[in-house]
């Protein structure tokens, strides 16, 4: 087993994928993406759990379809390490609350997430009267809703999540910076105003595949996680590793490395809170 600072009794890694891997299925998987285009299951990622003392994952949607509810809920019937599942929903759909109804229905789905980032204007998406009047509906279930949007759009977010308070919203990957072209100061002020809505919280993960894919140094990345940690505070923020997709630039011990070196000063009951108390409250798990 390998170490860390001190663990909580419960360490969960709030966010990965699985897929049976067909180009059809899963059309975000470019050309250049090759590592990505196989199976990636629970018997895959169990070994790193285990080997990193985590006690299991939320599993998060990456087809934008109903397919994907089942599927996932088909192996966490068989794999007990999914704690829970993030699913998905169109919640442009007319019949949104019986959707609700019938998906909520099943105890392991904590809540629903949208490919917003591959919408051809996310910023226009999230301002649509159809998609928020799906996420009221949601909000009225008291599920989290994950928001997947790039830096770019977080202005739209910040005016978005201001429109629904009345349950959690998780920011994926810190809102995706551009770590490569665009500036850090610029990304902490969007962000900033974001963390002023008290119901928001923040995923701190996905950063590798932000930067130049296996070109990125502990230095480079490092000041990203401590200022979304610094904005957000320690309440407000998890650990995911967005295994396998972080393999596209680092292993899943590299991002592993980043979180702790970004939380090195934390104190024992803050680090329970980073590696999984958080995430254990927010999605009921």
């Amino acid at each position: 087993m390998h170490s860390d600072n001190a663990g909580p009794v419960r360490r969960i890694d709030s966010h990965q994928h699985f897929w049976n891997y067909s180009k059809e299925e899963y059309p975000w998987i470019a050309n250049n993406m090759r590592v990505l285009k196989q199976d990636y299951l629970p018997d895959d990622l169990s070994p790193l759990l285990e080997s990193y003392d985590f006690s299991g994952s939320i599993a998060v949607q990456a087809r934008g379809d109903t397919k994907e509810n089942l599927f996932l809920l088909e192996l966490a019937a068989q794999n007990p390490q999914i704690l829970g599942i993030v699913g998905w929903l169109n919640f442009c759909d007319e019949d949104i609350e019986n959707e609700l109804s019938c998906w909520n229905s099943h105890s392991l789905i904590k809540g629903y997430r949208t490919l917003l980032q591959d919408e051809e204007s996310p910023s226009d998406f999230l301002a649509s009267k159809a998609f928020n009047r799906g996420i009221k509906a949601l909000q009225k279930t008291g599920k989290v809703y994950e928001l997947l949007i790039s830096e770019k759009d977080l202005p739209a977010a910040i005016k978005f999540c201001s429109l629904h308070d009345a349950g959690p919203i998780v920011l994926c990957h810190m809102g995706k910076p551009d770590v490569e072209r665009g500036s850090l100061a610029d990304w902490a002020l969007k962000l900033s105003m974001l963390a002023q809505l008290p119901h928001v919280f923040c995923k701190i993960s996905g950063i590798v595949t932000e930067a130049k894919w296996c070109s990125w140094s502990l230095i480079q990345l490092i000041g990203y996680l401590e200022k979304a940690i610094e904005i957000f505070g320690t309440q407000r923020i998890l650990y995911g590793s967005d295994w396998p997709v972080c393999l596209l630039s680092g292993t899943y011990s590299q991002v592993l490395t980043i979180a702790k070196a970004a939380s090195y000063s934390f104190s024992d009951n803050e680090l329970n809170l980073f590696w999984g108390e958080n995430a254990a409250r927010i999605y009921q798990l």
